[in-house]
């Protein structure tokens, strides 16, 4: 074989095409890249794997003031909030870390999707308002008329003393649009109290999350309804008979109070406005408080003036004639007397009470005078004094007597007549 010259072999190389020529061995060698010295041989080796998510490798927050947390953290959190808040009911930041925690991942989307399924929840996503004082301009609510939606607001806010700027922003829910719907929930809650008129009192705050519950299915309103077990017996006695049964059955009967944009509503009339979203107001809370606060000062004021020897109101008596005692005298009967503050059962004669009570230093004084008594359920019928047997007393068969006249006799008064009686029949011993 001839071998080719040097000019030749340049000729050669000129006239292929650089894109295509194929490189000596030795020179692809020269020009590779060397793989770096973690490189793997193996060609079917897997991936590097990345670190997962945990306490030391955190991904970035997806909005201002966020925390990532994992699972293991989120029901630590969940668990430890509701313990403690049911211990401290006052502990509002306990209680919204509770609602952040149980919120996700189900709750906030659920509440999420029933604000895209309204054209008004839609509008509300879309603009993000916040409810502050500054944005509601609580100066020019208080100036409009009494039963518009904002002048009820402001007027609930100055009576309860609490302030729309309290509302701690939401930490703990991942996703951006989810966290803004807690939030929007968290800043509407004082215009949910206000458009019920329940108080910020425990038992109104434990009514008003079974309404929240029955209406957005939020667990940490659920949970807060066993908040009524701290509860007096008195106010659990009133939430399940009034309140309890007020708020699952206008929770679930109304519109979803999440979609109402409530910067709009503020010139709206209240009432006409709880039409619209199918709630009926509840029985006032306060007034009823206060009337059963007056009814035990009442009674407890009577209950002292019994017991210091000072006179109360006389309601009514029952006369009771025992037969197995059938040789007892007409006018000895045993008196139940009734009082504001308790009942007092006393034995006297007919004769020893009405002597034991004091002449009116007035003409126009009443004196209670048994003798003018007249049976309740018969008022024309003359005073009856009968014999009533055992059957009568079990089955509360007792002629009860009012009295057109009445006066505050004292307990000590009554009783005199029974020391009375006694003297009177030792007198008429000695006599004989």
């Amino acid at each position: 074989m001839k071998a080719l010259q040097p000019s030749s072999l340049r000729c050669v190389c000129r006239s292929r095409n650089p894109t295509t020529a194929i490189p000596h061995p030795l020179t692809a060698a020269l020009l590779t890249t060397p793989p770096p010295p973690s490189a793997s041989p193996n060609p079917r080796a897997s991936p590097p794997r990345t670190r997962p998510f945990s306490v030391l490798n955190r991904p970035p927050p997806n909005y201002p003031g966020h925390v990532p947390l994992t699972g293991l953290e989120r029901a630590a959190l969940a668990i430890g909030s509701g313990v403690l808040s049911f211990l401290d009911p006052r502990r509002g930041d306990l209680i919204a870390a509770l609602g952040e925690a149980t919120a996700t991942p189900y709750f906030a989307d659920r509440l999420r999707r029933a604000m895209l399924s309204s054209a008004t929840g839609r509008r509300i996503l879309r603009d993000r308002p916040r409810i502050t004082s500054t944005s509601l301009d609580l100066p020019r609510l208080r100036a409009l008329p009494a039963s518009t939606v904002g002048a009820t607001y402001v007027a609930w806010l100055d009576r309860e003393g609490v302030t729309p700027d309290t509302r701690a922003g939401v930490r703990y829910v991942d996703d951006a649009e989810c966290a803004y719907v807690i939030q929007r929930y968290r800043e509407s809650h004082d215009f949910y109290h206000a458009l019920t008129g329940l108080p910020v009192v425990r038992e109104g705050e434990v009514a008003l999350k079974a309404f929240e519950f029955a209406n957005t299915l939020l667990p940490m309103t659920g949970l807060s309804v066993l908040a009524v077990a701290t509860l007096k017996p008195a106010e659990r006695r009133r939430f399940w008979s009034i309140y309890g049964p007020w708020a699952v059955r206008n929770g679930l009967r109304s519109e979803e109070v999440i979609n109402v944009y409530w910067e709009e509503e503020l010139e709206t009339d209240v009432a006409a406005l709880r039409a619209r979203l199918h709630i009926e107001a509840p029985p006032d809370l306060r007034d009823i408080r206060k009337r059963e606060r007056a009814e035990r000062k009442r009674a407890k004021e009577a209950a002292a003036a019994a017991a210091a020897g000072h006179p109360s109101q006389i309601q009514q008596v029952i006369v009771l004639v025992i037969p197995p005692f059938p040789a007892i005298h007409h006018d000895l009967l045993l008196l139940l007397v009734l009082r504001d503050g308790g009942q007092e059962l006393l034995e006297l004669g007919l004769g020893d009470l009405l002597s034991q009570l004091p002449r009116p230093r007035e003409r126009d004084q009443p004196v209670l005078d048994v003798r003018r008594a007249r049976l309740l359920d018969e008022p024309d019928a003359p005073q009856p004094v009968r014999r009533l047997g055992v059957q009568d007393l079990v089955q509360d068969r007792l002629p009860r007597f009012g009295f057109a006249e009445n006066r505050g006799v004292s307990g000590n008064e009554l009783k005199s007549g029974e020391r009375s009686k006694g003297k009177q029949s030792k007198a008429k011993q000695s006599k004989r």
